[in-house]
């Protein structure tokens, strides 16, 4: 493994990668703003034509909107440590890795073209990278971008040749991975039979077991470390002939030390399609897309009762992520702007639309 590498050599690296990057602002604008608080937003943000990301303090309420183009579609990741992971997806095809002090891109890492990356994940020196168009997930050097491997995920693949690994987490050393299955002949991608979550052994960077989940097109993994388990949102179908909700997915719990995945409630009981899962006190939080708005709830591990947080405008969710450190719930509003609630009664906070510049599309709390 390489060794880390200064912030000057990655900046170098940086200028030598410019051929894979979105274009940057010019020297005047908010790219050199000094840093908010130590505990902030950090929003990707687009209209859909053009993106860029901004931050907002969680202590000063200080907001840097537009600090520097990315693509126009995009997501975000933080898993500790000095990197932020911006992911430019279809049409970009690369990484930016953001440095949380100074909130510049330090590092670019270019992938397969087309191959339509999802997510990161970062354990001891090393990025796993999952794809829709790719049959493998990469595996990088964090320090230098450079490709050091991957993992072979293709005997998962559907009719379309692809396995379509949409997300991914580290539980403990493994590393776990759903396969969507979804068919990309058809116009709305919807999913075939037989998705899958994906247990990787990283040193041996194989599939030690594949379990098959209950419900189709998984989006995400949540990890409890108290508990051990993995939380799971299956959307299903998106919609039905009459482009309403198609309530044929839910959320799924997997236990590694049994081994087992059941169900903790269909979308059917909740009314619409589920989204990524965050987790905070024993709450998972996530939006459900329905007919009228897509709503912020908050679903309780111990009793499965559920508390509705707040109604966004249909297609208005801009992404989740909690800070308990300032008691904040942060809520991602296309048309609003980033909006604060408090983590214990899940009321509003005074601070709240903020104006990031672009419309949030991702967001994560960064410390």
């Amino acid at each position: 493994m390489s060794p880390s590498l200064s912030l000057r050599t990655r900046l170098g690296l940086l200028a030598a990668a410019a051929s894979v990057m979105t274009a940057c602002l010019s020297k005047d604008e908010k790219a050199d703003a000094a840093l908010p608080d130590a505990a902030y937003v950090f929003a990707a943000t687009s209209d859909y034509k053009t993106g860029s990301y901004a931050a907002y303090g969680l202590t000063s309420g200080t907001a840097l909107p537009d600090i520097q183009a990315i693509h126009s579609d995009v997501a975000v990741r933080f898993h500790g440590g000095s990197d932020i992971f911006v992911i430019n997806r279809l049409g970009r095809d690369n990484l930016m890795v953001v440095d949380k002090t100074i909130l510049k891109v330090v590092l670019a890492v270019k992938f397969p073209t087309l191959s339509n990356p999802q997510d990161v994940e970062a354990k001891d020196g090393l990025l796993y990278v999952s794809f829709l168009a790719y049959d493998s997930i990469l595996v990088f050097d964090q320090a230098s971008g450079n490709q050091v491997g991957g993992i072979d995920i293709h005997a998962y693949a559907d009719s379309d040749g692809f396995a379509e690994a949409g997300a991914l987490s580290f539980a403990g050393d493994d590393l776990y991975a759903v396969v969507q299955n979804l068919d990309t002949q058809d116009p709305l991608d919807k999913p075939h039979a037989d998705p899958k979550l994906l247990k990787i052994n990283v040193q041996r960077r194989a599939v030690d077991k594949a379990i098959t989940l209950p419900f189709a097109n998984p989006q995400g993994i949540t990890y409890d470390a108290g508990t051990g388990k993995l939380y799971v949102p299956c959307v299903g179908e998106y919609t039905d002939e009459t482009y309403q909700p198609k309530l044929d997915g839910g959320i799924v719990a997997y236990n590694p030390a049994l081994g087992d995945a059941t169900i903790l409630a269909t979308e059917a009981d909740l009314g619409g399609n589920v989204g990524r899962l965050v987790l905070n006190d024993g709450k998972l939080i996530f939006n459900l897309g329905m007919t009228a708005a897509d709503r912020v709830e908050a679903f309780s591990l111990s009793d499965k009762s559920v508390t509705s947080i707040v109604d966004l405008d249909p297609y208005a969710g801009g992404g989740l992520a909690v800070d308990a450190g300032t008691n904040t719930l942060c809520v991602g509003d296309r048309k609003k702007g980033l909006r604060l609630f408090a983590l214990d009664t899940f009321k509003e906070k005074a601070a709240t639309a903020i104006d990031l510049g672009l419309p949030p599309m991702d967001i994560v709390v960064v410390r």
